[in-house]
């Protein structure tokens, strides 16, 4: 896992899709990891239906899933108590997290 947000959208991978196979539905990887919970229909040349836990849907031009999936990837996964999505994403201790306080800069001044 990198620090360095920009080389989210940077892999070798990127974001694929997938299928469809036996199911009628396209799945996705993320620098080669499975984004669970999301399936999707090839609904025109560039333009996807996607669903989410087979309970949201919503439609999505190609350019702007190559941009957001990576981000939802690592949401699902810091909501699900991992630190991060892919191989760099550890189970988190919510009993060991520190609160950091962020202040302004006075030394300048």
């Amino acid at each position: 896992m990198t620090d360095d947000l920009r080389a989210l959208h940077h892999s070798d991978y990127g974001v694929e899709a997938h299928g469809p196979y036996s199911d009628p539905f396209y799945t996705f990887t993320v620098d080669g990891y499975n984004v669970p919970f999301i399936q999707s229909y090839l609904k025109g040349e560039r333009t996807w239906f996607l669903t989410l836990d087979g309970r949201f849907a919503m439609d999505c031009e190609d350019d702007e899933l190559h941009h957001w999936l990576p981000f939802l990837a690592h949401a699902m996964a810091v909501a699900g108590g991992y630190t991060a999505f892919g191989p760099g994403g550890q189970p988190r201790n919510p009993f060991a997290s520190q609160l950091l306080e962020i202040t302004p800069d006075t030394e300048g001044d």
